[in-house]
């Protein structure tokens, strides 16, 4: 599965091998890999029914938890997308920080500015200043909420300003 991850093959015959490695060896890590790669391709609906299947089978999963919340945003579906992003940070708090960006990012398109400018000090409190800004400078989301970079960098500037 994974060599067929790798190679230049078209999406069809990826989900056949994908499909015929879970039945050899099923493992819940498979469809996360597989679900991620269909966002990639912009095939969320189908994403969305794996990442549903994962967190029924395995509930602490942060991934599955976090693409959700960022499909639920994309579906205009706002209360899951709070909730799903919300779990995301339950199910691993301490280890990963990008976790915190992708809720305040949330809270940036309500204009909702304190709650996003708290989770990032929250953030802070957890990891020193330069692994933040340098994790802030290489997000790459799968799906990434529009326009939400320049909002975010307004929330950091919140913080490091002086009160």
């Amino acid at each position: 599965f994974q060599k067929a991850l790798n190679s230049q093959k078209n999406i069809e015959s990826i989900e056949k091998e994908f499909q015929k490695s879970f039945f050899l060896n099923p493992q819940s890590d498979y469809y996360l890999v597989f679900a991620e790669f269909l966002l990639k391709n912009q095939k969320e609906k189908q994403a969305k029914f794996i990442l549903e299947k994962i967190v029924t089978l395995r509930n602490r999963n942060y991934k599955a938890y976090n693409l959700l919340g960022k499909i639920y945003f994309q579906e205009k579906n706002f209360e899951k997308a709070e909730i799903f992003l919300k779990k995301a940070i339950e199910a691993d708090p301490l280890n990963h920080p990008l976790l915190y960006f992708d809720l305040a990012k949330f809270y940036l398109a309500f204009e909702r500015y304190e709650e996003g400018k708290n989770l990032l000090i929250k953030i802070l409190s957890f990891y020193p200043e330069k692994v933040v800004k340098d994790q802030f400078n290489h997000f790459q989301g799968l799906i990434d909420f529009p326009s939400q970079i320049a909002a975010c960098q307004k929330l950091l500037d919140l913080i490091y300003q002086k009160d």
